[in-house]
């Protein structure tokens, strides 16, 4: 009886997945240069995940060089070659960091940085949280310039305090490294990468 519960959950789980991805998002505030820089690192992340194995129907690409307040966090889907939603997102503090500047982002991968790596993370193994809804996603790092993501605990979470619309000029608050969003978020990207069969690719750049 428990397995035919499980089941049936999962599956209504993956119903509602299905009938969020084909709600068009529209909304979309990116200039020209913005998407075609997108479009330039999709391309890329393509050919990563294929050669990598990873999933090649979705990746997650965060543009740190956008302003705080903006969103920033894209979800790229391979087969329709385009974003298909944006959300907030938060970068790290840094030890020395001058909290008006919310679009020169900072980064380091030394442990105990507070800052945001910057490079290719693996979505790994879903696990609790102290933070937002209580989910979060480890991270591998894949290149040298995220080689300490682990060691240093950085993860994709969920944060009460990052807000779901935009708030330029203003900006959203700092994390201690992680790529943190908002609880609603969390709910949808979770459900995303529960119902993916490869590990999804994160990919943070500026």
């Amino acid at each position: 009886m428990r397995e035919i519960k499980w089941a049936m959950k999962l599956r209504g789980r993956r119903i509602v997945f299905l009938i969020l991805m084909m709600i068009p998002f529209q909304a979309f505030c990116l200039t020209v240069e913005e998407y075609n820089r997108l479009e330039i690192k999709a391309e890329d992340a393509l050919k990563y995940c294929t050669s990598s194995e990873l999933n090649t129907n979705y990746c997650f690409l965060v543009d740190m060089s956008m302003h705080s307040g903006k969103k920033r966090f894209f979800i790229w889907d391979f087969n329709q070659h385009g974003v298909v939603r944006e959300y907030m997102v938060a970068h790290g503090i840094c030890d020395n960091y001058k909290e008006s500047e919310d679009n020169q982002v900072e980064v380091s991968n030394q442990i105990g940085s507070h800052c945001t790596s910057v490079g290719k993370y693996e979505i790994m193994d879903r696990g609790a949280s102290n933070w937002g809804i209580r989910i979060k996603y480890n991270l591998k790092g894949l290149e040298l310039t995220n080689s300490n993501a682990e060691a240093r605990d950085i993860v994709l979470h969920s944060w009460s305090a990052i807000p779901d619309k935009e708030v330029y000029p203003l900006g959203v608050p700092y994390s201690w490294g992680c790529p943190a969003v908002s609880d609603k978020t969390m709910e949808f990207l979770d459900l995303l990468i529960r119902n993916q069969k490869r590990n999804l690719l994160l990919w943070v750049f500026k």
